[in-house]
């Protein structure tokens, strides 16, 4: 299935939040404030932020994967809302296509740059 993500607003802000709260902040910020995150950050090298870049993808995944089941309906809600599919589609997607999706959210340009932003008020 191909996903057509939208721009990421204001309104994003609360449910990622909801979401980050229950999947564990503490892990979250373990990840933004890791030494390969913060040379990311501060170098702005794309070499560089590419191979972080998805180390932080892939850890952020992984922490989502292994705590989808306590944030389940919130990740549905958002999901849909940022794909423009609904709900029971999203529940019809094959394994395989929802984490697809959920790795291109986490992709997503405005997405890492709600956690550039969020990784500042963690430090």
């Amino acid at each position: 299935m191909e996903y057509n993500l939208r721009k990421l607003t204001s309104s994003d802000i609360f449910p990622v939040c909801t979401i980050i709260k229950k999947v564990g902040i503490d892990e979250v910020k373990r990840i933004i404030n890791s030494p390969e995150m913060q040379q990311m950050l501060r170098s702005g090298e794309k070499a560089d932020a590419a191979s972080v870049g998805m180390s932080f993808i892939l850890d952020i995944a992984s922490l989502i994967v292994g705590n989808l089941p306590k944030c389940e309906q919130e990740l549905y809600k958002f999901l849909s809302s940022v794909s423009g599919e609904t709900e029971k589609s999203l529940r019809a997607a094959s394994p395989a296509e929802f984490f697809e999706l959920i790795v291109l959210v986490v992709k997503h340009e405005d997405f890492k740059d709600f956690f550039k932003a969020a990784s500042s008020l963690l430090k």
